[in-house]
């Protein structure tokens, strides 16, 4: 009895001592914990950037058509309500999911934590991830202008800032989903409202996609081309093909889209009116 007894005293005195030192030791954990929540905040910051940003801000944040971002002076809590609410008035539209945009309020947090911490090794080690997915067979068009045109001058940008793999968009309709409502889910996936305006109205950055289907297209090279469906996919599939008069080349990179997804974001370029 005296041995357990004696046992007892003896734990008892370990956990008292123990429990002094475990929280000694806390807010180094804490802090650890809190360093690596940020850098991997960072790093889907970082991703999010390349995707949906670069375009306009540049690829190093160092502004273009949108201002600098890589040393700006807003703090956390503006940053975030100008990526959620975007700015009237100007291309930089609402991203926020509340206000009709593609992304969440953890995902726009992670934008502005990467932009607060700039870090460019985060944006080398997206890029050459993105060179080597790109070294994969890509999607090639088997018909139409794309596939038999002989290179035309360089195209008019769609807004989209990277090539997105398949698996990362929208794939085929939902049970009850049209092609146009999931091509209008791609849309805002691919962030194509920047450029092209929340309702395909266009800006002075893309043209309007709104009653585009159809219509006679002035190029800048002098020739007028139908909008039919073979148009609206080589302007997806080949942005580079030809450029709308009054626009610049140049500013949509080829976007890595199934056959599927590209009908599907021609059935709702088609709906827009």
């Amino acid at each position: 009895m005296e041995k357990k007894l004696a046992a007892v005293a003896l734990l008892t005195i370990i956990v008292v001592a123990f429990i002094p030192l475990y929280w000694m030791g806390e807010p180094a954990r804490q802090a650890s914990a809190a360093a690596r929540f940020k850098t991997e905040s960072m790093a889907r910051g970082a991703a999010l950037f390349s995707q949906s940003c670069a375009f306009c801000h540049g690829a190093t944040g160092q502004g273009l058509v949108g201002p600098a971002l890589r040393a700006t002076k807003m703090d956390d809590k503006a940053l975030v309500k100008t990526v959620e609410r975007g700015r009237p008035g100007t291309a930089m539209l609402p991203w926020g999911d509340d206000d009709g945009g593609p992304l969440k309020a953890n995902d726009i947090q992670d934008l502005a934590t990467f932009i607060l911490n700039w870090d460019d090794s985060l944006l080398e080690a997206r890029s050459v991830a993105s060179s080597t997915q790109a070294a994969a067979p890509a999607v090639v068009a088997t018909s139409g202008p794309a596939a038999s045109a002989a290179p035309r001058p360089t195209s008019v940008a769609i807004a989209a800032t990277t090539t997105p793999t398949p698996s990362s968009l929208p794939a085929s309709p939902q049970s009850g989903d049209t092609p146009s409502t999931a091509g209008k889910q791609l849309f805002s996936s691919l962030g194509c409202a920047a450029c092209h305006g929340a309702n395909g109205e266009g800006t002075a950055l893309a043209p309007a996609l709104a009653g585009l289907a159809g219509k006679q297209v002035p190029l800048a090279s002098g020739q007028t081309v139908v909008a039919d469906d073979a148009y609206l996919t080589e302007s997806i599939t080949a942005p580079d093909a030809a450029i709308v008069k009054g626009y610049q080349g140049g500013m949509m990179p080829r976007v890595n889209l199934t056959d599927i997804q590209t009908g599907q974001l021609v059935a709702f370029m088609k709906s827009l009116k």
